[in-house]
Parts: structure tokens; C-alpha cells; sequence
């Protein structure tokens, strides 16, 4: 039992390690650039403008769960609403960057998000799934806190084949995973693939790629009424 406890522990920590290893390369770029390209990367990769009529965030509440650094919350915070983030390492990003005062960030993991019952119109949770520790109890939290027919974004990284990553990413999906984690809870109303398996940072980089064997999938789904 205590060895078990000691090996999670270890594991969590590296994970934590590895998460702001990531995130710490967002400060080798001016933040208007960055801003920028998260605007250009979801227009041209993540089919923004069609996703945002379907979630017509103006006047909403809206949280992004494992909200990182960069959020796309920064990229509709400025319509009337409310917004929140939610991240188990915000107090570390406090300290790294310039954090929107438009937007309430909060230190908290997925499994447990701080809000009560049909709280939110909109939750957010963009290349999330695959870093946490229980996506199953994650999507439960989310359906939770939304509102009856709330709307979920949710960008993922889907494989042909399983396969072994690395700390910050401890599961592997394929397309029949995400299906299975929606089915009982929410309607599907947009799936599309995106172009390129590259993320945001590596965008920001230029690598851009194109991969055989996974593709970032994003889905706009309606938690169903119960």
C-alpha cells in the first residue's frame, strides 16, 4: 500500500513536471504574437467561426477546464459574459504570465470542478483529455456543472492504434473512446477532424505536421436533458 502511494505520488509529480516544462516555453514569445497565432491557429485548424455560432458565447458563462496558458477564452472573453479557468497548475502561471483580468482563474483539477450543479452555459476543454488522471470522472464533472442542452468544445487528439505516450499525456485515444465518453451524457451536433496533428505551440514554431497515425479531433456537443 505505502509503495503504491509513493509510485503515484512520483508519477503525479512528474507529471507535473513535465506539464510545466511545456507551459514555461510560452515566455520565448512576445504575448501579442502569441494571442495572435491562438486566434489563427483556431480559425484556420479549429473551425472557430463555425463553432461559435453554434455556442453564441456572447452573454454566457463559460469556463475552460485544464485552461493552460494559452485558452481560448482569450480569444472571446471580450464579449459581454462570464468566464472562468480552471487549471491544477494556475498558481504557477500567475507567477510565468500575463493573465487575462477578464477571465476568473482558478487553481483546481477536472475531477473536481469548484462550481455547483448547471452552473455554466459553455464549458471549454481543448487537448485536455489525454492529460488528466480520470477522463471518465472529468466528463462527468463537466456534464455536471452545465446547464440543461449547455453546449461542450471539446478538441482531442485521437490514434488509429493504442499506444504508449509519456508522463504528461497518460492515455491514448482513439475515436470510439471519445464516442463512449459523450454517449450517455451529450449529443454530438458538430465532429470535425483538423488539418494538422501539430498543437498550438508547435504552430507558433512553424512545425506544423501532418501525422499518420493521430489527428486532433473537434467536437461541439449538447449535454442532454435529463
Amino acid at each position: 500500500m505505502i509503495f503504491n502511494i509513493f509510485k503515484d505520488y512520483l508519477i503525479r509529480n512528474k507529471k507535473k513536471e513535465r506539464e510545466l516544462e511545456f507551459q514555461k516555453q510560452w515566455k520565448d514569445y512576445k504575448w501579442e504574437n502569441i494571442l495572435q497565432s491562438i486566434a489563427d491557429y483556431w480559425k484556420c485548424y479549429r473551425y472557430f467561426d463555425e463553432v461559435m455560432k453554434i455556442i453564441q458565447p456572447k452573454d454566457k458563462k463559460i469556463l475552460d477546464v485544464g485552461s493552460g496558458v494559452v485558452s481560448a477564452l482569450n480569444l472571446i472573453c471580450n464579449y459581454p459574459g462570464e468566464y472562468y479557468g480552471i487549471d491544477p497548475l494556475m498558481d504557477d502561471y500567475r507567477n510565468l504570465y500575463p493573465l487575462s483580468s477578464r477571465v476568473n482563474w482558478i487553481s483546481s483539477k477536472g475531477e473536481i470542478i469548484p462550481f455547483d450543479e448547471s452552473f455554466f452555459d459553455t464549458v471549454i476543454c481543448s487537448n485536455v483529455l489525454d492529460h488528466v488522471e480520470k477522463p471518465n470522472i472529468v466528463m462527468q464533472e463537466i456534464s455536471r456543472v452545465l446547464k440543461s442542452s449547455g453546449k461542450l468544445l471539446l478538441t482531442v487528439d485521437v490514434f488509429k492504434e493504442k499506444e504508449v505516450r509519456d508522463a504528461a499525456h497518460p492515455h491514448c485515444f482513439m475515436e470510439k473512446d471519445i464516442i463512449n465518453l459523450l454517449e450517455n451524457q451529450f449529443s454530438i451536433l458538430f465532429s470535425r477532424y483538423s488539418e494538422l496533428s501539430a498543437q498550438i505551440l508547435l504552430y507558433v514554431k512553424k512545425q506544423t505536421t501532418i501525422s499518420d497515425n493521430t489527428q486532433e479531433l473537434i467536437i461541439v456537443a449538447e449535454k442532454k436533458r435529463m
